[in-house]
């Protein structure tokens, strides 16, 4: 480093500001810093913490649990539960990352949605009925 001092007496063998106890790189000036141990110092690594999502993409560049925070609020997606921030928890959200919805619409039932209707109600009592009623007719003749 020019200093003079032998590599084992500097502290800070490559001048950058980080002793050599601390920096991850100490021959290297460019880089200090490897959070995902990779090898690749974090000025040169597009993935600092190797979850697979490019720091430039990713919410939380360091932390390899988290990638995205879908409302801004500095809790990522995996560990809040609300993630759009509505105030309706993601487990009973319809839609979880959409503030502005978070209930499915309920569809109308109608009566001839449900058994029928009341048409087909009568329509069904009136068989049972003639069809008991041949029954006994037909015990009668006998």
């Amino acid at each position: 480093d020019g200093d003079g001092i032998g590599n084992n007496a500097d502290t800070d063998d490559d001048n950058d500001g980080v002793v050599d106890t601390n920096d991850a790189f100490p021959l290297d000036s460019s880089e200090s810093v490897d959070t995902d141990g990779d090898g690749i110092g974090n000025n040169a690594d597009t993935d600092d913490d190797n979850d697979g999502v490019v720091d430039t993409n990713d919410s939380f560049p360091l932390d390899s649990a988290e990638s995205v925070d879908t409302d801004g609020d500095g809790i990522g997606n995996n560990a809040d539960t609300d993630d759009d921030n509505d105030g309706v928890v993601d487990t009973s959200d319809a839609f979880p990352l959409d503030a502005t919805r978070s209930t499915a619409p309920t569809p109308e039932v109608t009566k001839s949605d449900s058994s029928g209707g009341s048409l087909g109600g009568f329509l069904a009592l009136l068989m049972l009925f003639l069809t008991v009623k041949r029954s006994k007719n037909q015990k009668v003749k006998k």
